[in-house]
C-alpha cells in the first residue's frame, strides 16, 4: 500500500472516531454491561428451572408411587371390608344363638319381685311352698310346685328403704311355671305378701328386657287412652283398638302407627268417667 493510501484510510478511521458521540458510546457500554449482566441470570434462572423440573420429575414419580399403594390399600379394604360384613354376619348368628340358648336356659324360670329382704329368713324354699301355696290357691294336701334351685339377685344386698332384690326361681316344670305365671296375672294387684305388694314375671333376658323397655314410652301413652296393650315374646307389642287386635314387631312401628292418636290425646285428653 503507498503511502498515499494509507493516508487516507487513517484519515477514514479517524473521521469516524470522531464523529462517535459520547453518549453513543455510553449506551454501547451500559448495553454491553446489561447483556453480560442478563446473560449470567439468565444462566441462573436456567439452573434453576433445571432444578425445579429434577425435583418435580422426583414429586410426580413420588405421586405415581403413592398412588399405587394408595390403589393396592383401597383393594386391600374392600377385601376386608368384605370379610368385617361376613365376620358382623357371624358375630351376629352367633349372638343371636346365644341369646337363644340363654332363653332356652331361662325356661323353666319366674322372677319374683318386692318381697322385702330377709322374708325368707334362713329357708327360701320353705319360703317359695307357701308362696306359690298362696299365689295358687292349694290346699294343704296339694303338691306345690317344686323348685330346683332359687336365689336373690347376685348384687349386694341394697340399704334400708331401697328396693327389695328379685328372687330368681328355677322350677323343675314348665307347666309349673305357666300356672303360677297365669294366676299372678289374674291376681294382679292382689298379690300381697306380709302387707307388700309383690309381682312374678317371666325371667327374661338382657337383651330381651332390653327391647322391651323400648316400648316403655308408648306402653305408657296408650295405657293413658285407655287402650289395652300387652307384649309378646320375646319383643313384640300387641294392642287392642276398637276391638280388634293388631301386633307390631317394632317400637318404631308402633310410634308410626300411634303418633296421631298420641297427638290428639295430648290436645283433647279423654273426659273423666263419670
Amino acid at each position: 500500500m503507498s503511502a498515499a493510501e494509507t493516508h487516507v484510510l487513517n484519515a477514514d478511521t479517524d473521521v469516524t472516531d470522531e464523529f462517535t458521540p459520547p453518549w453513543a458510546e455510553r449506551l454501547i457500554a451500559s448495553l454491553e454491561t446489561n447483556q453480560h449482566t442478563l446473560s449470567s441470570k439468565l444462566e441462573k434462572i436456567d439452573k434453576t428451572v433445571q432444578s425445579i423440573s429434577k425435583d418435580l420429575k422426583e414429586v410426580k414419580d413420588r405421586v405415581s408411587d403413592t398412588e399405587k399403594r394408595i390403589s393396592t390399600l383401597e383393594d386391600e379394604l374392600e377385601k376386608e371390608k368384605s370379610s368385617v360384613q361376613v365376620l358382623c354376619k357371624q358375630v351376629s348368628n352367633i349372638s343371636a344363638k346365644l341369646d337363644d340358648l340363654e332363653a332356652r336356659s331361662r325356661r323353666n324360670n319366674i322372677r319374683i319381685i318386692g318381697l322385702k329382704e330377709g322374708t325368707e329368713s334362713d329357708n327360701l324354699m320353705e319360703l317359695l311352698d307357701r308362696l306359690f301355696r298362696y299365689i295358687l290357691d292349694l290346699e294343704e294336701r296339694d303338691a306345690s310346685p317344686e323348685v330346683d334351685r332359687a336365689h336373690r339377685a347376685l348384687r349386694p344386698r341394697p340399704d334400708p328403704g331401697d328396693a327389695p332384690r328379685a328372687i330368681t326361681v328355677r322350677l323343675l316344670r314348665w307347666r309349673d311355671k305357666q300356672k303360677l305365671l297365669m294366676a299372678g296375672k289374674k291376681k294382679n294387684k292382689a298379690l300381697l305378701w306380709d302387707g307388700q305388694p309383690f309381682y312374678i314375671r317371666q325371667d327374661l333376658t338382657a337383651e330381651v328386657r332390653r327391647q322391651r323397655a323400648e316400648y316403655n314410652g308408648i306402653i305408657e301413652e296408650l295405657k293413658k287412652m285407655d287402650i289395652r296393650v300387652g307384649v309378646l315374646y320375646p319383643a313384640r307389642l300387641i294392642a287392642t283398638i276398637e276391638g280388634k287386635r293388631r301386633i307390631f314387631n317394632t317400637p318404631e312401628e308402633a310410634k308410626r302407627e300411634f303418633s296421631l292418636r298420641i297427638r290428639k290425646a295430648a290436645v283433647c285428653p279423654p273426659a273423666p268417667a263419670t
